[in-house]
Order: structure tokens, then C-alpha cells, then sequence
């Protein structure tokens, strides 16, 4: 009896393997929501918080357009929002750091 309950649960996890499910907007749209929150986030409050937003929005728009799945409009524009707002955070640290480099070169002259 045991041995045709062992054969029943393997049939039913191999039916439950074969069934197709078709993808869900979640990834596309949380890169498109999460982008636009993390450069809000990044410019106006913290920083760093933003540019983890941002970077996990590039790497779910890019399981989002890898998966095919729908609305994957807004996982590119996720994606693009999210580079444009990295590029701009690296280059406002990149002066913020630039400017403490020439604070400090003055104040030891």
C-alpha cells in the first residue's frame, strides 16, 4: 500500500513540474517603481539607499527582459532611469569627494 502511495505523490509533483506558468509583471514593474523611488530616495534624503534601488532595479529589469515577461516597456525604462540616476550619483560623489581632496590641500598649506 505504502508503495502505490510512494508512486501517487511522484506522479502528482512530476504533473505539478509540468504545467507552464506564464510570467508575471511583478519584475517589470517593480524596476520601473523602484528606479523612480531610488532616485527620489537617493536625491533627497540618503544616498546610498537610493543607489541600492537603483541597482536592484537593473537587475530585475534585466531578469524581467531575460524571462520575457509582460509589460517589458517598463522594464527597460526601469532600466534606463536606473542608469541615468547611477551615472548622476557617481558623478555628484565624484565632485563631493573632489572638493574634500582640495578642502583638505588647502587647510594643510
Amino acid at each position: 500500500m505504502s508503495d502505490n502511495a510512494n508512486k501517487q505523490a511522484i506522479d502528482e509533483a512530476s504533473d505539478d513540474q509540468d504545467t507552464y506558468h506564464a510570467p508575471s509583471p511583478a519584475l517589470s514593474i517593480y524596476a520601473l517603481v523602484a528606479s523612480i523611488a531610488g532616485g527620489v530616495i537617493g536625491y533627497f534624503a540618503n544616498w546610498p539607499v537610493g543607489v541600492v534601488l537603483v541597482v536592484s532595479s537593473i537587475i530585475t529589469g534585466v531578469l524581467a527582459r531575460k524571462r520575457h515577461a509582460p509589460y517589458r516597456w517598463a522594464a527597460t525604462l526601469g532600466i534606463a532611469i536606473s542608469t541615468v540616476c547611477l551615472a548622476i550619483c557617481v558623478f555628484v560623489v565624484s565632485i563631493v569627494l573632489y572638493q574634500a581632496q582640495q578642502m583638505t590641500s588647502l587647510l594643510t598649506k
